[in-house]
């Protein structure tokens, strides 16, 4: 009785009597206490609750490991992606898409590139430090010693002159 790391289903399956663990001690019941105290059950009524107190165990032993281990079905496990291998097909789909993208954006980079190439040097300066950059229009204008008017119509312009080169070669004009 003495083994603390037996659990307690164990503690109750190998022994006659009815075992309860306390948290500073274990207590067996056996028949004989069982029947002292409740003269009007028989033999057949301490086997009967002691089955039950070993199906109380069973359940509890059975219900802690499955929350310790995590239990889960295969057919979960499979779902999920990091235990799951891409098939051939789509494999090469996902090659394809990727070097499509790649393409599409090699072609946006060079409309962007040309695009830029119809602003003049300042205004591309300009532009760039405002967009790319992410300067305000105040310290552009104390970066380049300029007024701040200057600066926004710079960027405004610059803009203007994107959109109208994007539309004319978006439309095909």
């Amino acid at each position: 009785m003495s083994n603390y790391k037996d659990s307690d289903y164990a503690l109750n399956y190998k022994r006659a009597g009815i075992v309860y663990r306390f948290a500073d001690s274990i207590v067996e019941i056996s028949m004989e206490e069982f029947l002292l105290v409740h003269p009007d059950l028989t033999g057949k009524d301490f086997l009967h609750w002691k089955q039950i107190s070993d199906e109380m165990y069973l359940q509890e032993k059975l219900t802690n490991w499955r929350f310790t281990h995590k239990d889960c079905c295969l057919d979960a496990a499979l779902a999920h992606d990091a235990l799951t291998v891409p098939s051939a097909e789509e494999t090469l789909l996902a090659e394809e898409n990727r070097r499509a993208e790649q393409s599409a954006h090699k072609k946006k980079m060079r409309l962007v590139n040309f695009a830029l190439d119809t602003l003049s040097p300042k205004q591309r300066r300009r532009f760039l430090l405002y967009v790319v950059n992410q300067n305000t229009l105040e310290q552009i204008a104390e970066l380049e010693g300029v007024s701040f008017q200057a600066i926004q119509l710079s960027v405004k312009t610059a803009y203007a002159k994107i959109r109208k080169y994007l539309k004319r070669k978006g439309t095909g004009k």
